[in-house]
């Protein structure tokens, strides 16, 4: 998710991405993933104390999250370090930073992890021990990120990538995900996927530009840790279809 704490200083051009991103986008987006993201949870009958945002942004889907299922408590955790006239705001209770890569919490400490458009930003270096990271704090993994076909798909993702995320000074990545390489990331991690959606209507209130931008660039995928498996260098034989 966008961080408005990932660039303090922010010039013209910068302020004005970010509006637009705000009113066309984000805040659609985050009332559209809330909800799926709730179903999914409901449908594997977990009960959620605790869930933790990974890569959390601005925290509005962690806060978002946490309204919807009354009875959980939800942890953010980015790579910005939280300026100090922000520290008792309540709308960054419960934040933390991380180095982007290991996460400072005991084993199966959650009960939840959202990794929310989040993958395709890291460094290819690190996205193994990440996911790996992710499947130890927590017993379930909900991963929402993005799927390219070829130029046309890649191209306008990176677009998209660059209206929401240059005016917070985040990286655009070069390419995104294929199914067989997300599905090789969550193998090499020592986790298992137990379902995959493909296709996700977040568009429809942009008017003609929704038949440019394809639903099958977006996924939800739910996964667990399989314990046949660690994530350092070895991998199960086959993985479970979805």
């Amino acid at each position: 998710m966008s961080s408005p704490i990932a660039k303090l200083s922010k010039n013209i051009l910068d302020r004005l991405l970010v509006r637009v991103h705000q009113a066309g986008s984000h805040r659609h987006r985050v009332g559209i993933l809330g909800d799926e993201l709730c179903a999914l949870i409901h449908e594997r009958d977990v009960p959620v104390r605790r869930g933790l945002d990974i890569g959390c942004g601005d925290m509005s889907m962690t806060r978002a999250l946490q309204q919807k299922l009354m009875d959980s408590l939800w942890h953010g955790v980015d790579l910005y370090p939280l300026p100090d006239k922000l520290r008792d705001d309540s709308a960054w209770k419960g934040y933390s930073r991380f180095d982007g890569q290991s996460l400072p919490f005991p084993d199966a400490h959650f009960d939840v992890a959202l990794l929310c458009d989040v993958l395709h930003h890291a460094d290819e270096s690190v996205r193994t021990a990440l996911f790996a990271e992710a499947l130890r704090v927590a017993g379930l993994i909900l991963v929402k990120d993005h799927f390219e076909y070829g130029l046309y798909s890649r191209t306008m993702l990176r677009a998209m990538d660059l209206l929401g995320n240059y005016g917070y000074g985040v990286s655009v990545p070069d390419h995104y995900f294929t199914p067989d390489t997300f599905r090789q990331l969550v193998c090499r991690a020592g986790g298992s996927i137990i379902s995959l959606r493909v296709g996700l209507r977040l568009y429809e209130h942009l008017g003609p530009l929704k038949y440019l931008l394809r639903p099958t660039w977006h996924f939800l995928a739910v996964i667990e840790k399989d314990a046949s498996v660690s994530w350092s260098g070895a991998r199960p034989e086959e993985t479970r279809r979805v």
